[in-house]
C-alpha cells in the first residue's frame, strides 16, 4: 500500500510538473543597461519606472510573448562596466533585447556587443547623435542633443538675444549641444563670445560663472546632465548675481527636469528652455502615463523625460512584438520598429527610417498614406525619394525631393474616360475606394467623361479596407447604367468585386464594367479568373506588353524571384526606380548630393518595359503612353491585350 501510495504521489507531481511546463509563458527578455547608483542613480530608476508604468497600463503580453525585464546598474559614466554587464546578459542570461543606457559612454561602449550578438538594442536617454550609427541593430526612441538644441539656438537669436556665452558637459551630448547651438545661433545672425566645457562629473561652477559674468554676454546657453550638476549651476547663477547682472540663462530641458525642478527652487522661475517632454504636457496620453507611473512606481521620484522615453521603449517594444507574431529575430524586430509611429506622452513620435540606417535614397512606397507621411522627412533630410506605386496626384508636390516613376491616378484615368464616350457609353456610375487615389480617379473620370458628353448618374465611395461589395453591387444594379467605371486598390478587394459583378447578373444586366488596370492587375488576374474575359481598362503597363525590353524584364524578374508572383505594374515601376537611380548616379559619378541627384533625374528618359517614359523636368512627375486592353485568354492564361493608346499623357492632376 505505502509504495502504490508514493507511485501515486510521483505520478501526481509529474502531472502538476508537466501542466506547469503546458502553461508557461513563452517569454521576451529584456536586459535594461542603465545608471542605478552613484550620481546618476535616478537614470535608470526614471527609465525603468517608465516601461513599468506602460505594462502597468497594457499588461505584459504582447505577440503572445510576455515580458521579463533584467536590470543591471553601471554605478554611472562607466564604459567598460557597461560592455561587461551588456556581454553577461546576453551569454548568461540570454536576452532577448538590450535597453536603457542614460549615458552615451556607455551606450556606445555596448553597441559592439548589440552588433556581433545581432541584439536589438533600444536607447531610452543616452542623446549623442552618432549612437545610432555605431550598429544597424541600434534604435532611439528618446531624443538627441541637436534636436533639442537647435529650435532654443533660432529661438534666442528671434527674440532679441545678439551676444552668447555658451557652457556645456565635456561628453558627447554636451559637444553635440555646443556645435548645433553654435551653428544655429550663427545662421540667424547671433555672435557666440566664448564657450567652455566642464568635466562630466564636475562639482564648482564659481569659475566658469565668474568667467560668464565678466564676458557680459546677453545670454549664457548651458547643456548639463540633469541631477546634482544642474542643481549646483542654477544655484551658483543665482547666488552669483548673474541673473541680477541681465545675463540671461537659456537652455535644454535637462537644465529644468522635471524629476529636480522642485530641488532646484525659486530660482528657475522663469528659465526657458526647449525640450521635447515636460510633465505639465496637456493631453490624454500624458495624463494617462503620469497616473500609471504613480500605479507603478509610488511618488518618490516625479516622471520626467527619462521616464516618458522608457514609457515609449516599452511601447515600441510590445508594438514590434506584436507585428512580428513574438519573433524576436533581430532582422524581422528591427524592421518592425522602423518608421514606427507612436502617440507618445509627449506628441507623436516615429523612428526615423533615414537617421537609423543612414540611407541616401528613399524609395518605394505601395500606398499614398505612408507615402504622404514620408515627404517631410526627405525635405528635412535632403534625400531623394523615389515613388515606384503610390499614385495621389498630390504628392511630388510635397517635397522638391520626389520624383515618381510610376504613374498617377488622374494619367491613367483620363484615357478610360474618353475611350468610353467615344464608344456608346453615356451613362456612368463610380464607385472609387475612399482615400487619395480613389478620390484622384473618380474626379479625373468625372471631369473627362462629362466633357467628353457623357453623364454621370450617381457616384460611391467605398471603406479603403471594404470586405462586401454587396450593398454597393445591388445600387449599382438600380440605377441601370450604362457602365460603371471602379477604382479599387488591386488585390482582395478587386477579386471580391469581379466575383459579386458576375454572382449578382450585373453583367447580364448589360452593365459594362470599365476601370483603371488595377481592376485586372497581372498580379491577381488568374485568381480572378473567366469573369473578367472581355473587361476593358486602361492602363500604362501589361504583362502581355509586346516589345524587346518587356521580354527581358519579364526573364530577369524570373531568374531573380522565381515564379511565386506573376510582375505586374509595380515590379516594372520598381525595374524602372531601380533604372532611373542607376542612369542619376552614373550621371552624378556616384554622388548622392540632393541637389544634384534630383537634377540627374529630371527630364530623363527611360526605355522601360512599359514603353518609353520620362520624367517631367517641371513636376518631378512621369510622362508616359497609356494603353487601353482587353482581359483575353492567350494559351490559357488570361492577359490584359492592349488594342488602343494614348501616347505621351502627363498627370492632368497638375
Amino acid at each position: 500500500m505505502k509504495s502504490k501510495r508514493i507511485v501515486a504521489i510521483a505520478a501526481a507531481a509529474v502531472m502538476l510538473l508537466l501542466a506547469g511546463s503546458a502553461l508557461a509563458q513563452p517569454t521576451v527578455k529584456i536586459g535594461v543597461v542603465a545608471e542605478f547608483s552613484g550620481p546618476f542613480a535616478d537614470y535608470g530608476a526614471q527609465i525603468v519606472g517608465g516601461m513599468k508604468a506602460y505594462l502597468k497600463q497594457n499588461g505584459d503580453v504582447f505577440g503572445g510573448k510576455k515580458v521579463e525585464i533584467i536590470t543591471r546598474d553601471t554605478t554611472g559614466a562607466a564604459p567598460d562596466i557597461a560592455k561587461r554587464l551588456a556581454q553577461e546578459l546576453v551569454t548568461r542570461d540570454n536576452v532577448d533585447i538590450l535597453a536603457g543606457f542614460g549615458l552615451t559612454p556607455n551606450a556606445l561602449a555596448v553597441t559592439p556587443i548589440a552588433t556581433e550578438a545581432k541584439k536589438p538594442m533600444v536607447i531610452m536617454n543616452a542623446a549623442t547623435s552618432v549612437i545610432t550609427t555605431r550598429s544597424p541593430y541600434v534604435v532611439r526612441v528618446s531624443h538627441t542633443l541637436p534636436q533639442d538644441t537647435q529650435p532654443i539656438a533660432q529661438w534666442a537669436a528671434k527674440n532679441g538675444i545678439k551676444r552668447a556665452f555658451t557652457l556645456v558637459s565635456d561628453f558627447g551630448p554636451g559637444i553635440d549641444a555646443e556645435t548645433t547651438f553654435v551653428k544655429a545661433f550663427k545662421a540667424a545672425g547671433g555672435e557666440i563670445i566664448d564657450s567652455v566645457r566642464t568635466p562630466l562629473q564636475n562639482a564648482d561652477f564659481a569659475p566658469f560663472l565668474q568667467r560668464i559674468k565678466d564676458a557680459k554676454p546677453d545670454a549664457v546657453f548651458v547643456f548639463l546632465p540633469p541631477g546634482s550638476q544642474t542643481i549646483a549651476f542654477i544655484k551658483g547663477y543665482e547666488e552669483r548675481g548673474l541673473k541680477q547682472a541681465g545675463i540671461k540663462l537659456i537652455a535644454t530641458g535637462d537644465l529644468t527636469d522635471d524629476g529636480v525642478l522642485q530641488a532646484m527652487g525659486e530660482p528657475t522661475l522663469g528659465l526657458i528652455t526647449s525640450f521635447h517632454y515636460s510633465a505639465a504636457h496637456d493631453s490624454p496620453e500624458n495624463k494617462a502615463f503620469l497616473k500609471a507611473y504613480v500605479e507603478a512606481n509610488g511618488t518618490k521620484l516625479r516622471p520626467n523625460f527619462m521616464a516618458c522615453a522608457g514609457y515609449d521603449g516599452m511601447a515600441a517594444i510590445a508594438e514590434a512584438l506584436k507585428k512580428t507574431g513574438g519573433s524576436v529575430d533581430t532582422e524581422k524586430f528591427v524592421a518592425a520598429l522602423k518608421g514606427m509611429k507612436i502617440m507618445s506622452p509627449r506628441g507623436q513620435i516615429m523612428i526615423d527610417l533615414v537617421t537609423r540606417d543612414n540611407v541616401d535614397i528613399l524609395a518605394g512606397f505601395g500606398l499614398t498614406p505612408n507615402a504622404l507621411a514620408v515627404t517631410p522627412i526627405a525635405t528635412e533630410a535632403k534625400k531623394p525619394m523615389v515613388i515606384m506605386n503610390a499614385a495621389t496626384s498630390v504628392i511630388t508636390t510635397r517635397s522638391p525631393y520626389v520624383v515618381r516613376v510610376s504613374h498617377t491616378l488622374p494619367q491613367d484615368t483620363q484615357p478610360i474616360a474618353q475611350w468610353a464616350a467615344k464608344n456608346g457609353i453615356k451613362r456612368a456610375f463610380t464607385l472609387v475606394s475612399d482615400f487619395g487615389p480613389g478620390i484622384d480617379a473618380e474626379t479625373t473620370f468625372v471631369k473627362a467623361f462629362k466633357a467628353a458628353g457623357g453623364e454621370i448618374i450617381d457616384s460611391v465611395r467605398t471603406p479603403l479596407q471594404n470586405a462586401d461589395f454587396a450593398p454597393f453591387l445591388q445600387r449599382i444594379k438600380d440605377a441601370k447604367p450604362d457602365a460603371v467605371f471602379v477604382f479599387l486598390p488591386p488585390g482582395s478587394q478587386t477579386i471580391a468585386f469581379i466575383k459579386g459583378y458576375e454572382e449578382r447578373g450585373l453583367k447580364q444586366a448589360g452593365i459594362k464594367l470599365i476601370a483603371t488596370g488595377d481592376l485586372t492587375d497581372d498580379g491577381v488576374l488568374q485568381a480572378m479568373g473567366e469573369p473578367t474575359l472581355g473587361l476593358i481598362t486602361s492602363f500604362h503597363y501589361s504583362a502581355a506588353h509586346d516589345s524587346p525590353e518587356n521580354k527581358a524584364f519579364l526573364k530577369a524578374y524570373v531568374e531573380a524571384n522565381g515564379t511565386k508572383l506573376r510582375p505586374n505594374f509595380m515590379a516594372c515601376a520598381g525595374y524602372d526606380g531601380m533604372a532611373a537611380i542607376a542612369e542619376a548616379l552614373k550621371k552624378t559619378g556616384g554622388s548622392v548630393d540632393t541637389e544634384k541627384f534630383v537634377a540627374a533625374l529630371k527630364g530623363m528618359k527611360i526605355m522601360s518595359p512599359r514603353g518609353q517614359i520620362m520624367i517631367d523636368p517641371e513636376t518631378r512627375d512621369i510622362v508616359q503612353t497609356v494603353y487601353i486592353r482587353r482581359v483575353e485568354k492567350v494559351d490559357g492564361l488570361l492577359y490584359n491585350i492592349e488594342f488602343d493608346k494614348y501616347p505621351d499623357v502627363k498627370d492632368p492632376g497638375k
